[in-house]
Formats: C-alpha cells, structure tokens, sequence
C-alpha cells in the first residue's frame, strides 16, 4: 500500500510560496517607482525628443494599471486561498477514511472502494486550482510582454537622444553600473530577510525599487518603493538602512552628472528610469516562472494522488492489515502537514496584504 501522496512538500513547499510573495513585493515596489517617474521639461520650448519620450513614459506608466488594479489582487490572494480549500478538503476527505479505517482495521473490498472514492474525490478538486492559475499566469504574460515592449521603446528613444545631444557612453556606463551594485547589495539584504522570515515561519519581506535619482532638472525627485512587511522595530531598521543607502546613490549621481548641461542631465536620469523598467521585466519573468512552478506542483499532487488512488481500488482481502494501519498513520502525518502549510500560506497573504510603502527622501535618507 502506498502513502497517501508526497505530503506538500514541508520547507520546500514553505520556500516556493515565499519566493513567489517576495517577487509580487518586489514588482509592487518597481511600478511604483515606475507610476511616480515623471518627465519634466527643461526649457521652453522644451526639446524636440520632450514630447517623444514622454509619451513613451506615460504608456509605460499605463500598463502598469492592470498590475495593481487586478494581477497583484489575484496573484495575493489565489494560491493561498487554493491552499487552504484543498486542506479543508483533505480533511473531509482523510476524516471519512479514518473512520472506515478505524471501524474496520482491515478494509474489505467495498471498504477499499469507498477509500478510493474519496481520495478521487479530493483528487478531482485540483483540476480547478492548476486551471486557476495557468489562466491567472496567461493574464500575467500579458502585462509582462507590455512591460518587455516599454522597455524596447525606452531604450530606442532615450538611445537615440543620447546621441543627438553627444552624451558620453563611458558616463552613461558609470551610471548603469552604479545602479547594479546598488540592486545588489539590496537584493542581497532581501535575500537574507525572507530566509530569515522563512525560517522563522513568519514573512518578512522588504522590496526596493531600483534607485531612480535625478537633480532638480531630471526627472522628477528620487523614488525610493520600499515596501515593508513585518514588526515595527523592523521596518525602522530597513528603513534606516535603505536610507543611507539612497542618500548615497544621491550623492554619487550628484558626483557622476555635475558637469551636464540641464537637458543632458535629463537624458542621463533616462538611463536609470530604463533600469527600472529592466529589472521590472527581470522580476516578471520570475514571477511568470513561480506561477508556472505552482501549476507543476499542483499537477505532481493530482498525478501521485491518482496513483494512490488506483492502488486503493485495487486492493483485495489479501492485503497485509499492517498496509491499512501505516496508511491511517500517513493520512495523519499528511493532514498536520497541510494544516501547517495553509497557516503558513494565510501568513504570507496577510504579509503582503498588510505591507506599508514607504518612499525614502534621498536629500536625508529619512521616510517622506
């Protein structure tokens, strides 16, 4: 007699959930620094490519809306609410069985029958859960590929301004690599804060957009997304920390475009805004990939239960009685398992339902 299927995965199932909020936090924090970014003009009239690039700004800004109007309502909610369906299915499902288990130590084939009726039954609800989220990731792919296309068209303008108005590559070189060791050493802290919360069994995410800082005559003030979910002692500590680190970017952007010209300095600021939208496309793919994982996942679930439910019909008087009893023994393990995932799950979704945003001055590294 097999077990009852290959439980839901404990840590590991604990880690693709918490990877898969910590991408929806991060995106959250790149559209709004994408929603915030505005082109303002440096001289009247402003300059031909103005009108352009502008435009290409404000249509990246609008396909930003499907994210927070419906994507992330849908992605926060979905898989932890099929979680906790699926348990309380299980243990419908697990507590008839353990009853005819229990009544009759060793099943007859009628018996045998009705355990796998159940377990197919339970099987049978999984089929909506994968078709929810392969709809739910077709949706995404949408709002991923508008990204992609933004990105196409910020490039090709801002590329081409840049030529026109002889910026220097090596400057622009400068800036772009600045912004990546900033990403990077932001990604690192958010890496070692959700393994932390993970471990903790509480989530704790931080997710910080790509700085895009500029002076009085680029694009706008500095965005700082910073969204932070968890204790309040917390949150002051990222948000000290991330403040140093944004009132530093300030300053050696500052350093890196003091002899442009104004309308030099708002092109140069383009290549900032371009890596937002960069590492936007960046966290989409990740984000497309954790929906694909989860749809596997759910598929491996059916699939194994499928087999136990088979062993099970099959099953006839000859069956060892000790094959009956380790299988009440797994059905048990599997139910405390569940229950503790869909804790863990409702946990998450409140995590990044209750997330703050906080957008950080970059004059003195201190919340606005």
């Amino acid at each position: 007699m097999p077990i009852l299927l290959d439980r839901p995965g404990g840590d590991a199932a604990k880690s693709m959930l918490a990877d898969h909020y910590q991408g929806l936090i991060s995106i959250r924090g790149y559209v709004l620094a994408l929603s915030k970014t505005n082109l303002t003009p440096v001289s009247d009239p402003p300059p031909s490519w103005y009108d352009g690039l502008v435009a290409k700004i404000d249509a990246a800004k609008a396909h930003t809306s499907p994210w927070t109007t419906e994507l992330e309502p849908a992605i926060t909610s979905t898989l932890p609410g099929q979680i906790v369906e699926f348990g309380t299915r299980l243990q419908t499902a697990t507590n008839g069985i353990l009853a005819i288990l229990q009544a009759t130590p060793k099943p007859s084939p009628d018996d045998a029958k009705k355990i796998a009726d159940q377990l197919d039954w339970l099987r049978r609800g999984i089929g909506d859960h994968k078709a929810d989220i392969d709809k739910l990731r077709a949706d995404f792919v949408t709002f991923q590929r508008a990204a992609d296309a933004d990105l196409h068209a910020l490039n090709d303008g801002a590329d081409s301004v840049q030529h026109d108005l002889n910026i220097d590559n090596a400057l622009v070189a400068k800036l772009q690599g600045d912004q990546r060791s900033d990403q990077a050493d932001i990604d690192a802290d958010k890496a070692a804060m959700a393994k932390a919360g993970v471990a903790a069994g509480v989530g704790i995410f931080v997710g910080a957009s790509t700085l895009v800082v500029s002076g009085a005559t680029g694009i706008g003030a500095v965005i700082g997304g910073f969204v932070i979910a968890g204790a309040v002692i917390e949150a002051a500590t990222v948000l000290s920390i991330y403040g140093v680190r944004l009132a530093d970017a300030q300053r050696r952007y500052d350093q890196d475009t003091a002899d442009l010209t104004a309308e030099q300095n708002q092109v140069a600021s383009l290549t900032l805004v371009k890596g937002v939208v960069d590492n936007l496309i960046g966290l989409n793919g990740g984000m497309s990939q954790s929906l694909s994982d989860v749809s596997v996942w759910w598929s491996t679930i059916e699939q194994k239960l499928g087999t136990v439910v088979d062993d099970v019909a099959a099953a006839t008087s000859d069956d060892d009685q000790q094959a009956w009893l380790l299988l009440g023994d797994d059905i048990r393990a599997t139910q405390t398992e569940w229950a503790d995932l869909a804790a863990f799950a409702q946990n998450m979704q409140n995590a990044a339902l209750g997330a703050t945003v906080q957008v950080i001055s970059a004059k003195d590294g201190v919340a606005a």
